[in-house]
């Protein structure tokens, strides 16, 4: 079969197969990366816990010297 076509055919149906492949790899790794970002902020956003400081000081000392923090 692939003894009847031409040397240009040849070449022209393998740069188009290599063109589709890339379109196919590019358009998996548009979906992929849209999908992670997705995830990132998703964890930015609900998952890390936020920092606040205490509005008030406390009279009673803590065993530990340093920064007081609220995990909310």
């Amino acid at each position: 079969m692939l003894k009847n076509i031409t040397i240009r055919t040849r070449l022209i149906l393998a740069f188009g197969l290599l063109l589709v492949l890339m379109l196919v790899n590019s358009i998996s790794s548009y979906v992929a990366i849209s999908q992670l970002n997705g995830k990132v902020t998703e964890l930015s956003t609900n998952r890390m816990p936020r920092w606040s400081r205490p509005t008030s000081l406390s009279t009673t000392s803590t065993s530990t010297p340093g920064p007081s923090v609220i995990y909310t």
